[in-house]
Order: structure tokens, then C-alpha cells, then sequence
């Protein structure tokens, strides 16, 4: 069973891996897009120009890009780009995010690149406050998301981070898989 199909019913994922390991994240993508999603990157640690011309135009809502410049978007082509100047503005963040859910009907996978960029620009707090609001967005609009978080982080941060989530991906050379009991199976006895 692939990484995905064991995800499959968690809308929110958290996939711990090094920064140059991305094929969990292409997996997941690809399960979403042929599901009939768009997907949203929010990048941090690349350029919105870098990130669109690796991604398929066609299967795209959008790139966020966060610490960008205003003029990048210029450059992209045809795929939409909104900017956050100041990677740890959370309000602006959140609400740009917020805009997106709203404006796709459940459709949306959002690719969040880099929890660790977040965490390097805001407090653990802040970040965590942030990512239950986010988290539940993301459920209540019926749209899915995964986030990437480098694995050198304090356990302490992990586990918070990781319990934000419906799932936990561990991306080694087999990934590991935690997932969350749905609690769509509720029991009337």
C-alpha cells in the first residue's frame, strides 16, 4: 500500500524528512491532482519563479510565497502568486491561506513547504496557534493538506506539530505511517 492510499482519509498530514527528500511529497500531490484537486504551494525556502517552473500549470491554484518579493509574481507566467513579505507575518499568512479555502470548493490541496522556515520566523506558540486554526480550516472547507518539517527539531516541537495533524508521515527509506482513527464511524450503541 502506497504512502497516500495509507493517508488517504486524513485530510491534514505532517511528513518529517530532510529538505532534498520530496517524493512523499510527490506521491501525495499526485493522489490529490488525480483525485480532481488544484494544489496551492506555499513555499518559504524557494522562489515562487523556482517553484513554478517545477509544478504542472494545469493542476495549480496558486503559489504563496512567503519572504518573497511583491515583484516576483511578474515573472511566473500564468500561474497566480500572492506574497507574505515578512515570512513570520501569521495574520497575513492565515488570512491569504483563509482566502484560498473559501475560493475552492473542497478542491484544494495545499503543499506547505517548510514548517521549519515558519518555526525559524515566529515563535513555537504562535506557529502552533496558527496550525490548529489552519488544520481546522482545512477540515471544515473539506480540502487537504500536507506540511513538511525538517527532522531535527526538538521532539517537544514535533509532537505538538505532529498532533495538529491527522497524520504523520516519517519519510526514511520505507516511510512510517501514523494515522489518526477517523471520526466519521461513530458508534450508536
Amino acid at each position: 500500500m502506497t504512502v497516500a492510499e495509507r493517508v488517504a482519509d486524513a485530510p491534514t498530514v505532517l511528513v518529517i524528512h530532510s529538505p532534498d527528500e520530496s517524493s512523499v511529497c510527490r506521491e501525495l500531490v499526485e493522489a490529490d491532482v488525480s483525485a480532481g484537486r488544484e494544489v496551492l504551494w506555499v513555499c518559504h525556502e524557494r522562489s515562487a519563479c523556482a517553484v513554478a517552473g517545477a509544478i504542472d500549470e494545469a493542476d495549480t491554484a496558486g503559489v504563496l510565497s512567503v519572504g518573497g518579493l511583491p515583484g516576483e509574481a511578474d515573472a511566473v507566467g500564468d500561474v497566480h502568486v500572492e506574497t507574505v513579505s515578512k515570512p513570520g507575518d501569521l495574520p497575513a499568512l492565515g488570512l491569504k491561506l483563509s482566502r484560498e479555502l473559501s475560493e475552492h470548493d473542497g478542491d484544494l490541496t495545499v503543499c506547505f513547504e517548510s514548517i521549519t522556515a515558519l518555526l525559524e520566523h515566529a515563535d513555537r506558540d504562535g506557529v502552533c496557534r496558527f496550525l490548529h486554526t489552519l488544520t481546522a480550516q482545512i477540515r471544515e472547507a473539506g480540502a487537504r493538506a500536507h506540511f513538511h518539517l525538517a527532522p531535527d527539531h526538538h521532539v517537544e516541537t514535533t509532537g505538538v506539530v505532529a498532533s495538529l495533524c491527522d497524520a504523520l508521515v516519517e519519510s526514511d527509506a520505507e516511510p512510517a505511517v501514523r494515522a489518526r482513527p477517523s471520526t466519521d464511524a461513530v458508534s450508536d450503541s
